[in-house]
């Protein structure tokens, strides 16, 4: 409760004062805020709201004074437990790094604070982070951890309904889904996709009337006709974004455009104007600390250097891009470690979090003690130091019980966690055992029971010709039975104890279903069961071919098993969404409602057909595991005396290497 009263003044303070501060600009606005921190000097969640304003309010004009009021309100919002003051300080930190070229400092920071933000599902936060972090990534060139960032910040931003994020993120994912394709050959390059990206930015900030968006958007789409080679389109796209840039003063932007103008116009065969964009770009670049676009505008100008048979300035280009890309390079490879490392902090549960805090908050309690007595005793300079010797001690052994206590708590945890491991292994291999003595005990004995009475019956030769071929038609159905049987067990024991692993290949899906429909023929035969199908004849799947001839016997011999004589079973299938869908109907006596839960349990659910046939009710648990194992789903729809259809779906191809890795 404490915690949700927090959130509510928090963002109730800091919307009274974005709304009373609207109106003012500049130097009026930050006297404006210091005055009302100044008249609030209560050390309270409001404190802190106003000392965060300050610091946004500095973040351009004064960096140092943002850093001040950032760690101040950092500082205030720990000691009161205060969650969003302490991530909104946060962020503003890291960002400050970020604009001093301390990126693994801006990065570790904004890997914890997100880490924290996860802990407290604070999706307001880690969604604004997550979009500052892929800012960060795509600066250093590292798209693919970049991409990542962007994803998972619009997946945020779509359910908080955050339009100004949406707009930036969309043309965000564009940029990096077009150095992408720059990588790829022209003739595989397709920018539908991306276009239709940058067209949704377009919609979005044109319905929020926001300048800045549109001009983005135009810029993209015009970097886009460029790659295509449609220089007219490109030149209109730019320039009409480089006026919106200029009249809202967005140096940034506007270094981007001159690089992209630049470009524009080097591959138009105008050297002396793409030389002029190039270095206003690289002297942009410069001031604003951007590596990214100041190592492109090095290449570009390298090489219209060399053109211009200007081989000592070409040279001196060509070497500082060499030490941009080095330098670049070597932070990435750093930035993926903090990467892993943020990861696995994010994975922390919150117990331990409050505990660190805790313990924190103790520590710095022991501290401030520590310097009341200095100050309070500082006259006596030779008391002072002894009583600083003994504290440093105290400190020393506190420090030292600490980490011997950190350590066995950590050994605990350890042995705990892996006596669990083992239990529950254990509880899994003593199911799977009494679930295979359960079928062998009440599903197969029975049946050999039954062979064995036969044969000793047929031994005494006491039964006629008729009545022989009638027992060797129920021993021959009785064995397929058991067969069928003994497959599922061993095939869900094996899926059990090693997991399924399936080794996929292109199949074409009427000859799988051919032979499932042989194979179950004779079945179908005795109950005098029609089976149809209609299957597309180029329609292929992406399975393990085994796996699929399981699946489709196990879901065909079912729907033979509770049809009545005369039935009909149909099998479809299809394509839809990169996927295959195939589908078994019957018009048997369906799945009574009490029941449908169990189709897919663990536990032991079998009923005799409408022939009296059994089952050991693993079949159907061994489809849904093949079919979830290559990525699919399976599931049903039954109505109670008119008949019951299963559904699974598989790939349709291999998943690209990118989305494998």
């Amino acid at each position: 409760m404490k915690l949700l009263r927090s959130v509510f003044t928090f963002f109730l303070f800091t919307t009274c004062i974005l709304w009373g501060a609207f109106s003012l600009s500049g130097q009026v606005k930050v006297d404006s805020l210091l005055r009302l921190l100044s008249a609030h000097p209560q050390q309270d969640s409001l404190r802190v709201n106003l000392q965060l304003q300050v610091a946004r309010a500095y973040l351009t004009s004064d960096p140092g004074l943002a850093e001040y009021f950032a760690s101040s309100a950092a500082e205030l919002s720990q000691t009161l437990a205060y969650m969003p003051g302490l991530t909104e300080a946060q962020m503003i930190r890291a960002f400050l790094f970020m604009q001093r070229q301390q990126y693994e400092q801006a990065l570790a920071l904004y890997l914890n604070t997100l880490a924290v933000a996860e802990n407290n599902q604070d999706n307001f936060h880690a969604a604004r982070i997550q979009e500052q972090l892929g800012d960060l990534y795509a600066r250093l060139g590292i798209d693919s951890l970049a991409l990542n960032a962007y994803q998972r910040a619009y997946s945020l931003q779509q359910r908080l309904r955050d339009t100004a994020s949406l707009i930036h993120l969309s043309g965000a994912l564009g940029n990096i889904r077009i150095r992408q394709l720059a990588q790829k050959p022209p003739s595989l390059r397709d920018f539908s996709q991306v276009f239709e990206l940058f067209n949704q930015e377009f919609i979005l900030a044109s319905a929020k009337n926001d300048s800045t968006g549109i001009a983005d958007a135009l810029d993209n789409m015009g970097y886009i006709y460029l790659m295509q080679g449609q220089y007219d389109k490109a030149t209109w796209n730019f320039s009409t974004a480089f006026d919106i840039f200029q009249r809202l003063h967005l140096p940034q932007r506007i270094a981007r455009l001159s690089y992209e103008i630049g470009a524009l116009l080097l591959a138009q065969g105008k050297y002396d104007d793409a030389e002029k964009q190039l270095q206003n770009a690289y002297q942009m670049a410069s001031e604003q600390h951007d590596p990214f676009l100041l190592m492109n505008s090095c290449l570009k100008l390298a090489l219209v250097k060399a053109i211009k048979n200007m081989p000592d300035e070409a040279i001196f280009y060509q070497n500082r891009y060499e030490q941009l890309r080095d330098s670049l390079n070597s932070l990435q490879q750093s930035k993926t470690i903090a990467e892993l490392l943020g990861q696995y902090r994010s994975q922390k549960n919150e117990s331990l979090i409050v505990s660190l805090r805790e313990q924190q908050q103790v520590q710095q309690h022991i501290i401030r003690r520590q310097l009341y007595w200095v100050i309070t005793i500082g006259c006596i300079l030779l008391l002072i130091a002894i009583i600083a010797v003994l504290l440093w001690r105290d400190n020393q052994l506190r420090k030292k019980h600490f980490e011997e206590l950190q350590q066995k708590n950590q050994s605990i945890e350890t042995t705990r966690n892996e006596l669990e491991q083992k239990n529950k292994e254990l509880e899994k291999l003593n199911k799977i055992k009494d679930r295979i003595l359960s079928v062998i005990s009440h599903d197969i004995r029975n049946p050999l029971a039954s062979m064995e009475m036969m044969l000793e019956l047929m031994k005494t030769g006491s039964l006629s010709l008729e009545e022989i071929a009638n027992v060797t038609s129920s021993l021959s159905e009785s064995l397929a039975e058991t067969n069928n049987f003994l497959t599922n067990i061993l095939e869900w024991s094996k899926s059990q104890m090693h997991g399924i692993q399936p080794k996929p290949t292109l199949i074409k899906v009427k000859d799988i279903v051919l032979e499932n429909i042989r194979f179950c023929q004779w079945q179908a035969e005795k109950k005098k069961i029609q089976i149809r199908y209609d299957v597309p004849e180029r329609l292929q799947v992406y399975a393990d071919r085994e796996m699929l001839r399981i699946i489709l016997r196990n879901i065909t011999t079912n729907a033979i098993k509770f049809t009545h004589e005369n039935g009909h079973i149909f099998i479809g299938a299809e394509k839809l969404n990169g996927m295959v869908k195939i589908w078994i109907k019957d018009d048997g006596v369906g799945i009574k409602p009490a029941d449908r839960p169990k189709v897919f349990g663990m536990e032991n659910f079998s009923s005799r057909g409408t022939a009296n046939e059994i089952g050991t009710g693993l079949g159907l648990v061994l489809c849904k595991e093949m079919v979830e194992s290559h990525g699919g789903s399976i599931w049903f729809e039954s109505e109670e005396n008119k008949g019951t259809t299963f559904y699974f779906t598989l790939p349709a191809q291999p998943k690209p290497a990118t989305e494998e890795g």
